[in-house]
């Protein structure tokens, strides 16, 4: 249950940066500092922001429930690097971002630091299934 929370969590903050980042786009012309009230009351009124900005308190709420029993030595490196990475594709195919050789080696780097964390908890779980193993044998 508590790792569901987490992928919600990253799910839910996804959500929010790309909604947001559409709108931004849309509904604020490029001269942004021409006009900062009028532009502020177009952001803040139109719906999909909100609801993106709605999906960051949800995304917390589920942060909060994952945080109440798992490891943030654990979760927190695996959820900001899922959110770099994811963060990544998006700006590349959903926005036609241009990602250069060194901002690709970035995120293979953070998925490889992912890969280092699943596998060293795996590693500890199964270590502990073993001495549970063996102290129900001594016993």
């Amino acid at each position: 249950m508590y790792f569901a929370c987490l992928i919600a969590s990253i799910f839910f903050t996804m959500y929010g940066v790309i909604v947001i980042k559409w709108r931004l786009n849309e509904v604020i012309p490029s001269s942004y500092l021409s006009n900062i009230q009028e532009n502020l009351i177009l952001t803040f009124t139109d719906i999909f922001v909100l609801s993106g900005l709605f999906s960051a308190l949800i995304s917390s709420l589920f942060w909060m429930i994952a945080m109440s029993k798992l490891d943030i030595s654990w979760a927190h490196p695996i959820t900001v690097g899922s959110i770099v990475v994811l963060t990544t594709l998006s700006g590349a195919l959903i926005f036609n971002e241009n990602i250069g050789p060194l901002r690709v080696a970035g995120t293979l780097t953070v998925i490889l630091g992912i890969l280092i964390i699943v596998y060293e908890d795996a590693s500890l779980l199964q270590m502990d299934d073993i001495d549970e193993t063996n102290a129900t044998v001594t016993e």
